[in-house]
Parts: C-alpha cells; structure tokens; sequence
C-alpha cells in the first residue's frame, strides 16, 4: 500500500475517505453516505474495513445520520449494535459530547454542524488541535 501524504480520499469521486489514528489504524468515514445515497450496505462497509485491518468512523457515521433525520439516526445505532455491540455506548457517549459543543436549535442541526466540523478537519492539510494532519490514501 502506498501512501500520500496530506490526502484524506480514498475515491476522487465518492464520499469515502480514511484517516489514521494515534494508533496508526486507519479509521473508514463515509459509510453512511454510500448507504445513503448509493445503497452500498453499511454491514459490507464493515466488513470489508474489517478485512483490511481498518476501523470504521461510527461518530462520523452517526452524524451524518442524524443531520438528516432522528429515524436514520435510530436505524444506524441498531446497525452498530448488531455489527459491534461492544463499542455503541461509547460510540453514542462521544457523538453525544459532540454534539453538546456544537450549534444550532435542532438535534438534526447540532448533528448536522458537527458533521460539517468532522468532515473539514479531515480534508487534506487541515489541522487540528491533538491530532496527526497528515492523511493518507491506500
């Protein structure tokens, strides 16, 4: 695999991108989208992060789900709980002080700015306090 610095896409065309952790694993965003607007189920998203030995991003998940609708939001914690029932209280526990620093009157328009703050701080050359701006693509 080789790697670019400072790209955080992984499709020129497409909605999903990876980052790397302190850790080093990478974490998959965008799974929500390609379910969304193409139909590309979340549970092979999944999976096909899990063969490669990365993560996927369910706060990034979670809110871009919830920017559009309570009921997408709902779905998808129920799709995490079946694909990894261990990480939804922590998972949820994050969104959640997310979304408590973020503006905006609605659940749907807190979610919506938190996405729109996860998704610049990822972009390439973006930096962000406490973590590695450098992104890679595989």
């Amino acid at each position: 695999m080789t790697a670019a610095p400072c790209s955080a896409v992984i499709c020129e065309s497409g909605p999903l991108r990876w980052k790397t952790q302190i850790n080093g694993v990478p974490k998959l965003q965008g799974v929500f989208t390609m379910r969304d607007q193409e139909g590309f189920p979340v549970d092979m998203s999944y999976e096909i992060a899990k063969e490669r030995g990365w993560e996927v991003d369910w706060v990034e998940a979670l809110a871009d789900a919830a920017r559009q609708s309570i009921l997408k939001y709902d779905a998808l914690i129920e799709e995490i709980r079946m694909l990894e029932p261990a990480k939804v209280e922590s998972v949820q526990k994050i969104f959640a002080c997310g979304l408590m620093s973020c503006e905006g009157k609605t659940f749907c328009d807190k979610a919506a700015h938190l996405y729109k703050r996860m998704r610049e701080s990822h972009l390439p050359n973006a930096k962000s306090a406490g973590t590695d701006a450098s992104e890679k693509t595989p």
